[in-house]
């Protein structure tokens, strides 16, 4: 009876430290006596566990500020819940309040795990004068990139166009009904207070012309990323634009493209993997194994932990931004285990399987749905979790241990990182092995010892923030990343992961009245974007591919569906990668690939595949009309729609091992095998195709061809009566297989082969079809 009584004085007296500072939160920007209401509730709530995070508490712990974000689920407006700036988040009772005063709007964009936008939060977020200014003179929004990331690409765009300077946290100023008039990325304090106060004054004494100005940005935008006049130039043609382009920015020396900051460019690494093996272009590929062993091999990738960092801000891939995204791990998986399907090069299935079990040990929760992000900084230092010295190595590793590890991670280079050392491998592998004259076969178990024991010394160190929302596009793309990981690698572990991340995404982010961009701890966030239908919509497919379950299948025309209801654009045959009730001053459109692939790219990879597996035509006829709306801005920038060159690409590239033909009555999986390849058909109850000596000179048989071919061994043909002949026609119903035997001594890359077949059902038959399988595949 005694705790209890103790627990509800507790429970009153927090009650009213809270209301009171509350109160005084509203001394500097007066909140409706509802929302204080909720405010207060939303703090009870939280306990005597939650920590405010800002530097203004009163003596007993409490927060001096609290505002409108405390009650959002993203964490990024969450951390600034308690700063003295009168924050809104993205809705119309901003809008409202901006159109009502006639003030212009302060929008800050970021998220949880950048660095920059702690650094700004600090300096002048947290700062009561600067504060205080911006509470008076403007209606202050925060978004989250992440969960808003049409509202983030528009005024990027805005950005670029204003200052040329772009980034996160993106700074904006707006007309109240949402116009740019000038946005720039981060500014130290005394900047950041004197820019506020001269855009304040401007608004006072020359309204009209930065009204102007933002109707002129709008314009700008709108003409950027509407669709231009129609480009008759071939496909193949513009890809190779678009890989002439790339090579011109090169970096020869030390892989990848451009001079520094670094970034890995996975959509771009994607097409030209693709690109090398299509056009047997093996110069190219060298150039992508430099990059992809530089990257493996450089600070960029967490050489204990797995996993990659986002980018470096050298051109050695040394010294990274120490940030990692969920959709970096997802990307950075495909391209290894690309790589290692072209190459066969064993150290990029490693580096593939690394950043998997990083996944699974570290962002992964029990539902089987993954963390967005981890943070660059920890304790308040940048880096500080992935940082070592020598003498931890020597308390840590035996001396035999030791003797490896501070040669094999670059110690003896000398410090990287303001004392500290970055881990990396100064030589690969296989270079360092034969060096120093390891064995081979006990290398790796030595280094695994060693990794494992600095691993478990570093999980004892505070970690870096991590953003816990699940975003459905990033989620999407790691079940993808997992399908692949079993077509390539074999381990049925990562199909069933992917099964069971997928099942629990659709039950937790399908719902009624709409899929959700993102959640957080079971709570709902933001409706989803473009890219969050199409990215699921081709996770479902992938699983339907592997298991040939139908539910997989129906679940990505469903999302098909909605996203066409949603975002399409009839009057352009384009799609919008806002919805149609959002407060931007207009709708946005893509403008191609970014850190991930453009959001068209991938709904157009989506209408593509959904057009062979099922007998619906209305997605190729979509598919057809987008890729002529958008041909005038392929052609006229390449490089940017490098993801959507690829998917285009794709089927006659033949790199993809399972394919469709039959209006999805027919698949076809091409593997390889010790004797050679097998190409394996599953046909649909009542579908057969025709044999290869059908038995009717008006019959097309079935034929594989390809100059590397040695021998085929065709199945086993059955026979039919039919009507239009006395003699029965030769064909191959289900579970056919056809055995290729390769010539010896033949150079494989990107050789194709291709099979054409005519399928006809009960009722009909189709037209002749042809596939394409590229001899690449390992």
């Amino acid at each position: 009876m005694l705790v209890r009584t103790k627990n509800i004085l507790r429970t009153l007296a927090t009650t009213i430290i809270l209301f009171a500072h509350i109160a005084s939160s509203a001394q500097q920007h007066p909140l409706p006596e509802q929302l204080n209401q909720r405010l207060q509730e939303k703090l009870i709530s939280l306990g005597n566990q939650y920590t405010p995070r800002t530097k203004h508490l009163s003596s007993e712990g409490e927060p001096k500020f609290t505002n409108r974000l405390l009650l959002e689920s993203s964490p990024y407006l969450q951390q600034h819940a308690h700063n003295p700036v009168n924050w809104y988040s993205w809705g119309e009772e901003a809008f409202n309040a901006a159109l009502a005063q006639n003030k212009p709007i302060f929008l800050s964009i970021g998220y949880s795990t950048c660095h920059w936008c702690h650094v700004m939060e600090e300096e002048s977020f947290e700062h009561l004068e600067i504060a205080a200014y911006l509470n008076q003179n403007f209606i202050s929004i925060k978004v989250d990139r992440e969960q808003l990331p049409d509202i983030d690409n528009t005024y990027m765009l805005a950005a670029s166009m204003l200052s040329g300077q772009t980034g996160w946290p993106l700074n904006a100023f707006l007309t109240p009904e949402g116009a740019p008039f000038y946005a720039s990325t981060y500014f130290p304090p005394t900047q950041f207070h004197q820019l506020i106060k001269e855009v304040s004054q401007r608004w006072s004494s020359q309204e009209m012309e930065l009204r102007e100005t933002g109707t002129a940005v709008l314009e700008a935008i709108q003409k950027i990323t509407a669709n231009k006049q129609l480009s008759k130039q071939p496909i193949a043609e513009v890809s190779k634009s678009a890989v002439h382009e790339w090579v011109n920015i090169a970096d020869e020396m030390q892989g990848g493209f451009g001079i520094a900051p670094k970034f890995p460019n996975e959509p771009t690494l994607l097409f030209l993997l693709q690109y090398s093996v299509q056009a047997q272009d093996t110069i190219l590929l060298e150039h992508i194994r430099d990059t992809l062993n530089a990257m493996q091999q450089g600070g960029i990738f967490d050489q204990i932990g797995g996993g990659f960092h986002r980018y470096t801000i050298d051109p050695s891939w040394l010294i990274p931004h120490f940030e990692k995204m969920l959709y970096n791990q997802a990307q950075m998986i495909r391209v290894y285990l690309q790589g290692y399907q072209i190459t066969g090069d064993p150290l990029y299935r490693r580096t593939a399987i690394t950043t998997l079990d990083y996944l699974r040990n570290v962002m992964r929760e029990e539902n089987g749905l993954y963390h967005s992000a981890t943070d660059a900084d920890s304790e308040g230092e940048e880096g500080k979790y992935f940082l070592w010295e020598k003498s931890e190595f020597s308390s840590i590793l035996s001396p035999e241990e030791l003797a490896i590890a501070l040669k094999f991670y670059g110690f003896n280079e000398g410090t990287n990182f303001d004392g500290k050392n970055i881990l990396f491998l100064p030589k690969a592998i296989p270079e360092f092995v034969v060096e120093h004259r390891y064995p081979i076969s006990s290398f790796f178990s030595t280094l695994n010892t060693i990794n494992k024991k600095l691993l478990k010394a570093r999980n004892t160190r505070i970690p870096p923030h991590k953003d816990d929302k699940i975003i459905t596009a990033w989620n999407s793309m790691v079940i993808r990343s997992l399908v692949d990981a079993y077509l390539i690698l074999g381990d049925k572990k990562y199909l069933e992961d992917a099964r069971y991340s997928a099942e629990a995404l659709w039950q937790k982010h399908y719902r009624p009245d709409g899929l959700l961009r993102d959640s957080r701890s079971g709570s709902p966030g933001k409706l989803a974007s473009l890219e969050d239908y199409a990215h699921f919509g081709m996770a479902n497919i992938r699983l339907y591919d592997l298991t040939d379950e139908l539910k997989w299948l129906e679940r990505s025309i469903t999302l098909a569906q909605e996203m066409n209801a949603i975002f399409w654009d009839e009057s352009t045959t384009s799609f919008f990668t806002s919805r149609n009730d959002t407060l931007l001053p207009l709708r946005a459109k893509d403008r191609g690939d970014g850190a991930v692939p453009a959001a068209s790219s991938v709904a157009f990879e989506l209408l593509n595949h959904l057009s062979y597996r099922q007998p619906d035509q209305r997605y190729d006829i979509q598919a057809k009309q987008l890729i002529a709306a958008l041909s005038g801005n392929i052609a006229g920038s390449p490089m940017q729609y490098s993801y959507l060159l690829k998917a285009i690409e794709e089927r006659k590239a033949g790199t993809d091992n399972i394919q469709y033909g039959a209006q999805g009555a027919l698949k076809a999986e091409f593997t390889k095998k010790p004797y050679g390849y097998l190409l394996s058909l599953s046909l649909k109850p009542g579908w057969h195709i025709n044999a290869n000596l059908p038995g009717h000179p008006k019959l097309i048989g079935s034929q594989l061809s390809a100059d590397w071919i040695k021998e085929v061994k065709y199945p086993k043909s059955q026979q039919k009566s039919v009507s239009f002949t006395e003699q029965p026609i030769q064909l191959y119903g289900d579970n056919s297989a056809f055995v290729i035997i390769p010539s010896e001594n033949k150079k494989l890359l990107g050789q194709l082969l291709t099979f054409t077949f005519q399928a006809c059902s009960n009722q009909q038959c189709l037209a002749p079809e042809t596939l394409y399988f590229s001899s690449a595949i390992q």
